[in-house]
């Protein structure tokens, strides 16, 4: 084989690599088993709501990323997903749960954000926890 066709195979084997590295790591990143995990906080829906609209920075600083457990009752509900009280929305771990609406249930999962303009709490991870 010539020099310059065992460079490029090179370069194409290492741009590979790099390629399923990047593709893993934006798949992968920032996931945890919190099936497992003790959860930091347990709270109600209507009480974690109010720590937000009340200081929703110091609230932020208080569950991001944290293992947490929120209780209320559904409101809306699809495949991989969960909402209580119409403004958590708990994407869940087993994308193929299903739960019913009007239940109160408690979820645990990781909180990620709050959105002020929308008023919505968002966590993902996220296990019923019954």
């Amino acid at each position: 084989m010539k020099k310059g066709k065992k460079i490029i195979l090179i370069i194409f084997v290492v741009l590979i690599a790099i390629v399923g590295s990047a593709y893993y790591y934006i798949n992968n990143a920032g996931k945890r088993d919190l099936s497992e995990e003790k959860a930091e906080f347990t709270v109600s829906s209507s009480q974690i709501m109010a720590e937000f609209t009340n200081n929703s920075d110091a609230s932020t600083k208080k569950y991001l990323n944290k293992a947490i457990i929120v209780t209320g009752v559904v409101t809306d509900a699809t495949v991989g997903e969960v909402v209580l009280d119409s403004n958590i929305i708990c994407k869940l771990h087993d994308k193929e749960f299903l739960q019913a609406k009007g239940k109160k249930i408690n979820v645990k999962g990781r909180f990620i954000g709050f959105d002020d303009l929308m008023g919505e709490l968002k966590m993902d991870e996220c296990f019923i926890n019954n």
